[in-house]
Formats: structure tokens, sequence, C-alpha cells
């Protein structure tokens, strides 16, 4: 029994670090295995995304439980890939699980099919009605939205904030957007949307305005801090936002990734290299942040456009992620701008390998761009 414990606790560390070839072998050499054991096993090839190993081990389980469910419908509904049979074969479903399926067929723009699933739910919890809710918002349903809104049982923060953004999003006036605020809880805050908003239309002063009152009643939370942050970035105000996030710094209030990519840009538009990587180091050791791809791109772009292309090009053979179109574009921008035709060769060589994988249309603009540049250097 013991054995047996210590086996399921390596198969599920190996499976979160990553190493699901140590994982399998630990699994195959078990002298014996529990419930929990192919669910450690199955939840290692679902976080891998390796949906056809994770469906062969869920077939040959001796004996499945709701866990082993939920987890084979999300990880096929997050792949995009809708298993209805797989649902009708669940005899106990959980709330979770009609969950993924209505989240898998809202991804894929089935908003009729979601309807269905969500009718047919025995029992609907507020993630399951928050949802609806950004079905109809992806389907740009405003008035779906506001019904599926008003027929909830009761409100949470997550419910108040999806209708504030399908609102947002789907073209809902300032005025409107106030209104909807002046309705929320007193302990919530609506701000950021009204932030979002004045942001939207060029008027970062009426945001600012927004932010500041907000901020003198103690009505600010991360979501307005961010949506202050990204007005003065989406309008070229790169000082503004570095001075907001030093603000939220001695506010003691926690910046989160998006935070950091809102001030990386705006160093990157202010045209301060040091401060930017300063804050990269500090994202890393001081916040205990692991940077995602879109950080590291936006370093690379800081580099590129103010010529430092070897550096450049050291962040994106270092970065823990392998090089994409993005990656590509980025450095073949900097090497148009600053003549760089041997970096732009190298960069175009992994264009072509990245065209020939990804088998997207950016990579035949990129490799495009590398022929215009290589006949106009000669």
């Amino acid at each position: 029994m013991h054995d047996t414990i210590a086996y399921n606790s390596m198969i599920a560390a190996m499976g979160s670090g990553g190493q699901l070839c140590e994982a399998e072998k630990i699994f195959e050499k078990m002298p014996e295995r529990n419930i929990i054991s192919w669910n450690s096993m199955l939840s290692c090839y679902t976080q891998a995304r390796y949906l056809c190993r994770a469906k062969c081990l869920f077939d040959k389980m001796p004996r499945t439980n709701e866990i082993s469910w939920t987890s084979i419908l999300q990880a096929f509904e997050k792949s995009g890939d809708i298993e209805q049979s797989m649902f009708d074969r669940l005899v106990c479903r959980s709330c979770v699980a009609w969950t993924a399926l209505i989240h898998g067929y809202a991804r894929l723009g089935h908003l009729r099919d979601a309807e269905d699933t969500f009718q047919r739910m025995p029992l609907r919890d507020l993630h399951s009605w928050s949802l609806m809710i950004v079905s109809y918002e992806r389907n740009e349903k405003l008035e779906e939205a506001r019904r599926a809104f008003g027929e909830m049982p009761e409100h949470d923060e997550v419910s108040w904030n999806t209708m504030l953004a399908a609102s947002f999003r789907i073209g809902d006036t300032v005025d409107c957007l106030e209104k909807l605020v002046a309705s929320m809880p007193k302990s919530l805050s609506g701000c950021w949307v009204l932030i979002a908003a004045w942001s939207k239309h060029g008027q970062t002063e009426n945001a600012k305005k927004i932010f500041d009152e907000s901020l003198a009643r103690g009505e600010i939370d991360g979501y307005c801090w961010n949506a202050m942050l990204g007005a003065y970035v989406q309008n070229g105000q790169g000082l503004e936002a570095i001075e907001i996030f030093r603000e939220m710094i001695c506010h003691g209030a926690k910046p989160d990734e998006a935070s950091f990519l809102n001030l990386f840009t705006a160093c990157s538009q202010a045209g301060l290299l040091e401060e930017s990587r300063d804050n990269f180091v500090s994202m890393l050791q001081d916040h205990m942040m692991k940077p995602t791809r879109e950080h590291f791109g936006v370093m690379m772009d800081s580099l590129a456009r103010n010529g430092r292309l070897e550096e450049a090009k050291e962040v994106a053979e270092d970065m823990p992620f392998k090089p994409d179109s993005v990656t590509c574009r980025i450095l073949l921008g900097g090497c148009k701008l600053h003549r760089d035709e041997g970096l732009a060769k190298a960069a175009g060589e992994s264009a072509i390998r990245s065209a020939a994988q990804e088998k997207s249309s950016a990579n035949y603009v990129i490799l495009s761009s590398v022929y215009q540049f290589a006949n106009s250097s000669l």
C-alpha cells in the first residue's frame, strides 16, 4: 500500500514537471495500481495534451470514476475536439463534466449546441451560468447575455465581471456601462470597464479621472490597475503607464502577468531598455513569476527596435519556448530597420522551418520579407 502511494506521488510529480517519459516508466513498473495510479497517469497525458495516449489509457482503465471522466472530457474540450459520444457514455455526470461540454461547444462557435446542453443540465452552478454569458458574448448576442445574467439565481464577482466584459466588447455605450456599474454591489469594483471604455476612444484623461476617484474611495482592485496600465499603453503613453505601475507597487497591489506585459510594452514605447531588463529580472526574482512567450516577445521587440539585435537573438535562443513565426517576425523587423543582412538570413532560415511546421499564412509573409530584404541589400 505504501509503495503504491509513493509511486502515485512520483507519477504526479513527474507529470507536473513535464517529465512524461519518466512518469510512463514509473507507471509501467508499478507492481500494483489503484484508481489513483491510473488517474495520475491520465492527468500526465492530458496536461501534455497527448490526447491519443490519454484516450488509449482511458479505454484500458479497469474502472473509472468522476475524476477520470472529467479529466478526459476537459482534455478534449481544451483541444477543441468535442467528444459527445464519451459524454453520452458517462453515467454520473458532474456539473464540471457538463460545463466542459458547454465550454467545448462555445470555443467552436456552436452556440445552439451550447444552449441545448445548458438547458439539459440538471443542476447549474455559477461557473456554468457565467460560461453561457461568455458564449453569448463571443457570438455578439448582448440581449441573450443580459437575459442569462438576469436569470442567474445569484451573482458573484466573476459573473459581474463577465457581464461587464460582454457589454464592453459587444459595444455598449459608456452611459450604459455606467448604469451597469452603478447596479453592482458596493463590495465590488467595476471601474475597470469604464477605464477601458474611455481608453477605447482615446480619452485617457477621463479614464484617469475614473481611476483616481475609485482609488480615493478605496475601490481599486487588480482589474482596475491593469485597466489603467492598459489604457496608457494602448494610447502610446509609455511613461504614464510606468508611473501607474510604480503606484501599484507602492499601494501594495500585486501585479500579475498582464501587469508585467503592459509594463514591458510601456518601457519599449518609452525606449527605456535598461528599465525593461530590470523589471524582467524583478518579475522572476521579486515576484516569483515565470515570463510567458508574450513577455519574451516584447523584450525581443524592444531590443530589436533599438538595434541590439544580437541581444534579441540571445533572448530568442535562451527562452524556454521554441521560436515561432512571431519570433522570426520580430527579428526580421529589427534586421530590416537596422540593415543587418547576416542576422536576417539566419532569421529567414528559422522562418522556413517554422513555415514547414506551422503551415500558417503568417510565415509566408515572413518569407516574402526575407526575399525582399535580401534583394534590397544587393
